[in-house]
């Protein structure tokens, strides 16, 4: 049996005794399966298995499955150390007051370094924002 695909750790301590079994029936190992569901033997428990857990599974089996029980136990669950972070809109601080706003659109004013005629209010964010660099 190559073990280049054991499950991880962190998956295999969730397990009941039925996912366990479902585990050694795809590993074709029904003789596992069996031992299993008999002796109720979960995750965690098959992760640290006493002597009195290893009898109760078939002789020949026991070499692969301390060997199986080892490598999961080695398997943690990479995470990556470049995380995404969610982007975070950021709107512009408001530097104006809006006391005296009469809540009309009269109360909106003209960036300081729109020299054209800045009529489009729509571009007026994109004007102050190159006014910063």
């Amino acid at each position: 049996m190559a073990l280049k695909n054991v499950p991880f750790r962190s998956e295999v301590l969730a397990w009941d005794s039925d996912s366990l079994a479902d585990y050694f029936k795809k590993l074709n190992y029904k003789d596992c399966e069996k031992a299993v569901k008999k002796h109720h033997i979960d995750g965690p428990r098959f992760l640290n298995l006493t002597e009195n857990d290893i009898q109760k599974f078939p002789k020949l089996r026991v070499p692969i499955l301390s060997k199986l029980s080892q490598e999961i136990n080695k398997n943690e669950e990479r995470r990556s150390i470049f995380t995404r972070k969610p982007q975070v809109q950021r709107f512009p601080e408001e530097t104006e007051s809006h006391e005296e706003d009469n809540g009309g659109w009269s109360s909106f004013k003209r960036p300081q370094n729109c020299f054209r005629d800045c009529t489009d209010a729509a571009s007026w964010p994109l004007l102050e924002a190159q006014s910063l660099l």
